[in-house]
């Protein structure tokens, strides 16, 4: 059997040859010579231990609305059916929605570590080897600090991890809204790398590793831009006067603005 590993705990009066003289080798998993007509032969059938790989591309998105995590995975086992998927995740962030080849699915959290968050997704189906499986992971979090005003704001780099995974590879992606500034600041674990995903800020790769990071994110400079248009007519008593302003603004956006007209000109 694919997913069983024989082992011999008694051989005597034989002598194993391999599988060079099987009739179908790729059948056969131990062959032995026999030279005595009573011999004995014990063995025993152990699981081979299963290996799951795992291909990860996240995407951490900083909008207006808070931190969006969105992580799509490969998923594949060895020698053995995979009936449910592990993951785990910061504390902070919370589970939206989990898809599996496309299909949403219910998730399970179970509390273990503080500051972490484990996750349990049954599988409608065990994943047989040599299946993919297409998982899907949607996370939001709303710092208190959000969103970004008049002073910078630092958020950790969430990570997205599969406990089952041996072999693990993937890329991370860090996407902002245009009025926002992110810069680095002590990211280990990953390589910078050009991922072709459109609204890059930041690309990343990594191998079996664990990372962690901070980003410093801070709102871009005003700039705002008038052209102005005024029209006056004077009557006998009264001064009417019209004003039109188109404005441009640029980088971090105004919350506010504020018009300033002489005390003449009355409420």
């Amino acid at each position: 059997s694919n997913g069983v590993r024989t082992a011999t705990v008694s051989d005597a009066d034989l002598k194993q040859m391999g599988t060079a003289g099987a009739t179908d080798a790729g059948q056969v998993s131990l062959l032995f010579d026999v030279w005595q007509e009573k011999f004995t032969l014990g063995f025993v059938a152990q699981p081979k231990e299963q290996t799951v790989q795992a291909s990860i591309a996240s995407i951490f998105d900083l909008t207006a609305h808070g931190l969006d995590l969105i992580t799509a995975a490969t998923v594949e086992t060895s020698f053995a059916p995979l009936f449910e998927i592990e993951l785990t995740l910061p504390a902070e962030w919370l589970i939206t929605q989990v898809t599996v080849n496309g299909q949403p699915l219910r998730w399970e959290v179970q509390p273990r570590d503080p500051g972490t968050t484990h996750v349990r997704i049954p599988l409608p189906q065990p994943l047989k080897p040599g299946v993919e499986a297409k998982l899907q992971i949607n996370a939001h979090r709303d710092p208190d600090e959000w969103p970004v005003e008049d002073e910078p704001v630092e958020v950790s780099l969430p990570e997205l991890r599969l406990p089952q995974s041996s072999v693990t590879e993937g890329t991370y992606v860090i996407k902002a809204d245009a009025d926002l500034e992110v810069v680095p600041v002590e990211i280990t674990g990953l390589d910078p790398a050009n991922v072709a995903v459109p609204g890059t800020r930041l690309g990343f790769a990594y191998q079996d590793s664990k990372f962690s990071g901070t980003l410093k994110v801070d709102r871009k400079p005003s700039r705002v831009s008038a052209r102005t248009l005024t029209f006056a007519r004077l009557d006998k008593q009264t001064l009417h006067t019209h004003f039109e302003s188109e404005l441009e603004i640029t980088g971090g956006g105004l919350r506010v603005l504020e018009v300033a007209l002489p005390e003449s000109a009355g409420k």
